[in-house]
């Protein structure tokens, strides 16, 4: 009898369960005998010693350099940051604007703002205040 797969319709708690009791199963029996691990200490000194100024081209570059991996407390999926990254921080191609465009100069501003600066809930008004309390 072959187990269930995902073409074959919804899988139960229980065709669940048994899926990992055999995986574990299986993986005892590979490594049964098998020698015990060695652990060593780490000796080195692993200081932090200094810091590097990371600017808006490394962090994009990170991000789309970043595995296809997420977990249930990231604030977006992956993909969904990769695919809207030039959104959030977009480039320039052009040196004749370049980063003086409004398309580039508005959100890299926006973006710079403190977080409290960027709350919906500000009406105009008050938003021109805080902006002139922050930048005077």
């Amino acid at each position: 009898m072959r187990s269930k797969s995902v073409n074959d319709g919804p899988l139960s708690a229980g065709d669940f369960a048994i899926f990992f009791e055999k995986k574990i199963s299986g993986i005892r029996a590979s490594t049964d005998g098998a020698a015990a691990p060695t652990f060593s200490d780490n000796t080195s000194d692993g200081r932090l010693l200094s810091f590097e100024t990371v600017d808006v081209g490394d962090t994009v570059e990170l991000i789309r350099e970043m595995p296809m991996k997420q977990c249930a407390v990231d604030p977006i999926p992956t993909w969904l940051l990769k695919e809207c990254i030039d959104l959030a921080v977009p480039s320039h191609r052009l040196n004749t604007y370049g980063r003086r465009a409004f398309a580039i100069a508005g959100p890299t501003t926006w973006n710079s703002l403190p977080t409290h600066l960027r709350h919906v809930e500000n009406s105009t008004a008050a938003f021109g205040r805080l902006l002139k309390t922050f930048v005077f």
